[in-house]
């Protein structure tokens, strides 16, 4: 026979349960349609600019924030896309740069502030790998910096942001995916000479 006082707190514990599901169902939903409205306003951004979304490398970082670079024969495209949720209100920022290729002295990528490879495109073009981080070190911040001719100071993109393990299948994509953007800048500048 259970006594009357272990029946309140059994109700208790079962309504704690019931709303802590809820309110983790609630936040779930919220984030998904944050998502997908995200999703819905980066693809009219796109089609309103007459680019392809296909077209770019997209590069997730803090869950809501994303940036997309394309780079093209005459120039390089970045989007970025910023989502700051608050309770009830959210706030999208859409924002696209376009660089001339022929303007772009230098492209670096960098790990935790640390370079880990340089292209540097003016004649001789040079592609070095100063420096790599040891295996075990936790990565906080990837970004790709562009400097333009005739400026001191470089415009970065994070690629990405968190903790990562390099040793992980996540950092192979992300630093393939920006490899691949800087040997392609490479390759155009090698082509239009």
């Amino acid at each position: 026979m259970l006594y009357p006082a272990m029946d309140y707190i059994a109700v208790l514990i079962i309504l704690a349960f019931l709303l802590v599901t809820l309110f983790i169902c609630l936040f779930c939903m919220i984030n998904e349609h944050i998502k997908k409205e995200s999703e819905k306003r980066k693809q009219e951004f796109i089609n309103k600019k007459g680019w392809n979304i296909a077209d770019f490398s997209w590069f997730r970082y803090n869950q809501h924030h994303e940036t997309g670079i394309n780079v093209t024969m005459d120039n390089i495209i970045i989007v970025m896309i910023s989502v700051n949720s608050r309770l009830l209100k959210k706030e999208y920022s859409l924002t696209s740069l376009t660089l001339d290729t022929n303007d772009i002295a230098e492209v670096s990528l960098s790990e935790n502030n640390i370079i880990t490879r340089k292209l540097s495109l003016i004649r001789p073009v040079s592609d070095d790998r100063p420096a790599q981080l040891p295996e075990s070190e936790i990565i906080n911040t990837i970004r790709l910096c562009i400097r333009q001719k005739d400026k001191p100071d470089d415009i970065t993109f994070i690629l990405y942001q968190g903790k990562l393990d390099p040793r992980g299948s996540n950092h192979t994509i992300i630093k393939g995916k920006a490899n691949a953007i800087i040997l392609l800048l490479k390759m155009l500048l090698i082509n239009k000479a």
